[in-house]
């Protein structure tokens, strides 16, 4: 069994210690190269909360009634 790494090296034994170390310095590599998106996170966080405040402020009248309702039929019982 072959496998490929990056540089198109081939290695007859994928659990040959060479194999194994560029296995390790590639996902190494990888890992240390990744920043993240800050700017699309951020985007999408005051989009979620944008939805939110206009979701709130169409269904909040009518989540005060129902509770306000529910609340009544506490009280009275």
């Amino acid at each position: 069994m072959k496998i490929e790494t990056r540089n198109l090296r081939l290695f007859d034994d994928p659990t040959s210690a060479e194999a194994l170390e560029a296995s390790r310095k590639y996902f190494k590599k990888r890992l240390l190269s990744d920043r993240g998106d800050v700017p699309g996170w951020v985007l999408i966080t005051l989009m979620t909360a944008g939805l939110v405040v206009m979701m709130w402020g169409l269904a909040g009248p009518a989540l005060q009634s129902v509770f306000d309702a529910a609340m009544n039929k506490v009280v009275a019982f």
